[in-house]
């Protein structure tokens, strides 16, 4: 309800059972505007009553002596009715206690009959309502963040002289704790000695620990600090809440604000990523020494089935050598020297055929599994002169399809030279090899700076990549066209996990029939240390293997 005056005049109940004195009111309030007020009259409090449900008024101006109440009691029957609107005493009695007990009743003035003048009234009946509106846009202030304090997820404890002067809710739901129980206590001692007297069952050293941590940010009550506790609230409910401190000024002093955060689930979930994490890193080394381990020790076999492949072709065509020597019935010679020349070394080419793309997966696999187990040398690189020796390499096959391979003047960056050379070499390798033969190569590697890194980019215009393909080039030993060349799909493979290990990222923009575009992110030197660059790579190394 507003307290502002209603149709630009204040509205006032005058609850006066003599009309003589009812009369000397309203007079003296007209005196000078006859429309700066207007009046209801009730001579009895429950006809007050009745119009404060009907109206809406702006001051009440009450005798004390009515037919249905007198005295205090007057007071104490409107408030409860409506404690919105200002009440101002109009009494013949001049009594100073009478007085302050109507105060503390509810009313904001008290005024004696044989006194009141026009202009004493008026300055009244205003600043009754003024100092009333302030109160209630207080109260409503003061609800409103009580609400707010009481909803409150988290539990707020305010503290002063180390002893706690209110506590909400949350704070009494988390603990398990009752009122009497808090109020004059110190917060973090509250706790520590919750843990020390309920709990014989706890273990001797976490209890230990627990009460040293919370003594120690009791002796500093009055700084900010933030700590976590393990409380038990019963032998068999452990919690973990998050007391954070600050000093704060109130009521003309210094007081201590807590929020205190039930953080049992968070912790939970931390203690339960941290045993995850570790099963992780644990099965991704088991997974590299089983990759290492089967791609080395395979090969042994492997080189045996292809040695022996060979000496069966040898022994295959020693005996038919030796056959053609002999005589053989003629019904029987087509059929023999047709398994011995065509079939059996048709078999033993696709043998040594299978052997070989084995042989070469395998050393692809132990080609990853070298670089995982390997120790990078970072450093600054001079990429104009590492593409240039990587460039060198391929000056055979560049002018083998009369290719045009062009390089911008290239920014610095921050890695281990051998594998960087690596990586741009199957790059530059894959540009050549997936050419458009209806066209000259042209083959183009940029480089720029970009916040704390340096993206290089190497654009070819070749048969370029299907988009739904796009995706799947990284994986291992995944082709684009199974058919094409004797590659085994490990060389994007590679790519992707050097640039992972030095904190960097490779991605690409293919179009087919227009070419593609492969992008390098890679750490400039200025602020990336040896040991920034590791912690990155073991990060990504645990997260992508």
């Amino acid at each position: 309800m507003t307290l502002e005056p209603v149709d630009n005049r204040i509205s006032v109940l005058l609850v006066e059972d003599d009309p003589g004195d009812a009369a000397i009111v309203r007079k003296m309030l007209t005196k000078n505007n006859p429309y700066a007020f207007k009046f209801e009259l009730a001579d009895r409090l429950s006809l007050a009553i009745e119009k404060l449900h009907e109206g809406v008024f702006d001051i009440l101006l009450v005798d004390l002596s009515l037919p249905d109440a007198r005295g205090l009691h007057t007071i104490a029957g409107l408030v409860r009715e409506n404690n919105r609107v200002p009440i101002v005493v109009l009494t013949g009695l001049d009594d100073e206690n009478m007085a302050l007990q109507a105060i503390q009743e509810g009313a904001e003035d008290y005024l004696i009959k044989g006194q009141l003048n026009h202009e004493l009234l008026s300055r009244t009946i205003r600043y009754a309502m003024e100092r009333k509106r302030t109160h209630m846009e207080l109260l409503e202030a003061e609800e409103m963040y009580s609400t707010l304090i009481e909803m409150s997820i988290e539990g707020i404890v305010l503290s002063r002289d180390g002893k706690i002067m209110f506590a909400n809710h949350r704070f009494y739901q988390t603990f398990g704790f009752s009122e009497s129980e808090v109020l004059n206590e110190n917060i973090l001692g509250l706790l520590s000695k919750g843990l020390t007297e309920t709990l014989a069952g706890v273990p001797e050293d976490q209890k230990q620990m627990t009460i040293i941590g919370i003594e120690n940010a009791a002796k500093t009550s009055l700084e900010s600090h933030t700590l976590e506790v393990p409380f038990w609230k019963t032998p068999e409910e452990l919690i973990w809440v998050e007391v954070n401190t600050n000093p704060i000024q109130y009521k003309g002093g210094t007081a201590e604000l807590a929020i205190v955060r039930d953080v049992t689930h968070q912790k939970r979930a931390e203690k339960e990523r941290q045993r995850l994490t570790a099963a992780l890193v644990e099965k991704n080394i088991e997974l590299r020494e089983l990759i290492y381990v089967s791609s080395h020790d395979l090969r042994t076999p492997l080189v045996n089935v292809q040695g022996f492949g060979s000496e069966l072709r040898n022994s295959i065509q020693e005996l038919s050598s030796i056959l053609r020597d002999i005589d053989i019935p003629l019904e029987c010679q087509d059929q023999v020297f047709e398994l011995l020349e065509s079939d059996i070394p048709n078999s033993v080419t696709y043998i040594q055929r299978g052997m070989a793309s084995m042989d070469s997966m395998l050393a692809g696999l132990l080609r990853v599994s070298r670089l995982e187990r390997s120790s990078p040398n970072y450093r600054e690189l001079d990429m104009n002169q590492l593409l240039s020796d990587v460039k060198i390499s391929y000056d055979h096959g560049i002018s083998r399809i009369h290719a045009s391979v062009t390089m911008d003047d290239l920014p610095l960056c921050y890695g281990d030279p051998n594998q960087i050379k690596q990586v741009f070499s199957c790059l530059l390798d894959n540009a050549l090899r997936f050419s458009d033969r209806d066209r000259d190569p042209i083959i183009r590697i940029t480089g720029q700076r970009e916040k704390d890194q340096v993206v290089y980019c190497v654009e070819d215009n070749g048969v370029g990549i299907p988009y739904e393909q796009q995706s799947k080039v990284f994986q291992i030993f995944y082709r684009i066209d199974p058919n094409a060349g004797d590659g085994q799909g490990m060389g994007l493979t590679v790519v992707k996990k050097v640039i992972s290990m030095h904190g960097g990222s490779v991605w690409l923009e293919s179009e087919p029939g227009v070419g593609s575009k492969f992008f390098i992110s890679l750490p400039l030197s200025v602020d990336n240390p040896d040991q920034r660059i590791a912690r990155t790579a073991i990060r990504l190394r645990t997260v992508r293997s």
